[in-house]
């Protein structure tokens, strides 16, 4: 028995497709995906039979997705337990509660769905899953690398259109009697020394740890992952000068690959970025304009609210991705205030709204 009205191929059909790539949980292929409609089309292979997209991204690098990295990195024994003056890596705390949890957007406008041939009558709803988009989380550490570095090579690519150059991987590590200093010390000296050799800008990622390729153990080494711009010029008088080694690794075929792959591994502590904008791509310099990201119902294009669904007799929709027009009845928008009005009697009261939807969830699928 079902009431629910698949319109997926509509909405497909008048999207101003956003495709981002994406990874299929469990699986290492990777693909792209619409964020608008959720179309999904194969990622394009190279001539050596793999996919763009790689990782490390350069034309040198051994040909390994981003997921076997990941998974041959977490491997090492000391993963789940280093750390170097309060930082360590990503996805070693429990999730939240509500990380992959299931919820619901849509739209009630049945004003507005009078002539549509599909929507008459009904209401839009779809299917999405939450995520807290922390590093730390064990849940949605891929998550929360994917948001980071796409944002990333957003910025690095406006700056490459602006300035007409390539970005290049640069990797820079102090000398040994700094050591003692706090990570965020050191990075802002990195950046100072960045700037001596005429680097433009870009984004520095640390990275407290190395691999010992004997053992498989990680040990602390302290050093600096940057994405920048720039000649790069004078490096034996600058280690002449404060010993620190700045090593040019060359251009990037995907800023976005290389960031992801960067943040992989790379140091996370509470309070602290990961992340640093310096030189002409800091938030001072580099200015770019925020897009809005608002979902909008295919039938009418209002803007998409929460919805919640009472059981009815019928049975709620499944934990899927998928978009339908349903039957009112049984529906109501979820009424939320700011998030800075919120009090624990609030959030008490959602956690209530949830469980009795599980539970409703449950009669239903007995019936």
């Amino acid at each position: 028995m079902t009431y629910l009205v698949d319109t997926t191929n509509l909405k497909k059909k008048f999207c101003i497709h956003d495709y981002h790539t994406k990874y299929q949980q469990g699986t290492k292929v990777p693909f792209s995906v619409c964020i608008k409609c959720g179309n999904k089309r194969k990622v394009i292979f190279t001539e050596q039979g793999g996919i763009k997209f790689t990782l490390p991204a350069s034309k040198r690098s051994a040909f390994k997705t981003f997921l076997e990295h990941f998974e041959e990195m977490q491997q090492a024994p000391n993963w789940s337990t280093i750390k170097y003056k309060g930082y360590e890596l990503p996805g070693r705390e429990e999730p939240r509660e509500f990380c992959e949890s299931w919820y619901t957007m849509g739209c009630t406008n049945l004003e507005g769905h009078k002539h549509h041939p599909q929507a008459n009558g009904k209401y839009f709803m779809t299917r999405k899953q939450r995520f807290c988009y922390g590093a730390i989380c064990s849940r949605c550490k891929l998550k929360w690398m994917y948001r980071e570095a796409d944002h990333a090579a957003k910025r690095l690519e406006k700056y490459e259109k602006l300035s007409k150059k390539k970005a290049k991987h640069i990797v820079v590590s102090p000398p040994p009697w700094v050591l003692s200093q706090p990570l965020e010390k050191l990075r802002k000296q990195a950046i100072k020394i960045l700037k001596e050799v005429k680097a433009d800008g870009g984004i520095i990622i640390i990275h407290p740890f190395k691999t010992n390729h004997e053992t498989g153990d990680l040990y602390d080494s302290p050093h600096f992952h940057v994405i920048g711009f720039g000649w790069i010029e004078g490096l034996a008088e600058a280690y002449k000068k404060n010993g620190w080694k700045v090593i040019p690794k060359g251009p990037r075929d995907s800023t976005f690959a290389t960031v992801v792959y960067q943040l992989s591994h790379a140091g996370i502590k509470k309070g602290k970025h990961t992340l640093v904008w310096f030189g002409k791509l800091s938030y001072s310099e580099l200015k770019i304009k925020k897009e809005e990201e608002k979902e909008v119902c295919p039938a009418c294009h209002a803007e998409l609210v929460e919805l919640n669904y009472f059981y009815v007799g019928k049975p709620p929709p499944p934990d899927a991705r998928i978009s339908m027009y349903v039957d009112p009845e049984g529906w109501s928008v979820v009424e939320r205030k700011p998030k800075s009005e919120l009090t624990k009697q609030d959030r008490y009261e959602y956690a209530l709204t949830k469980e009795l939807y599980v539970a409703n969830k449950g009669i239903a699928m007995t019936i």
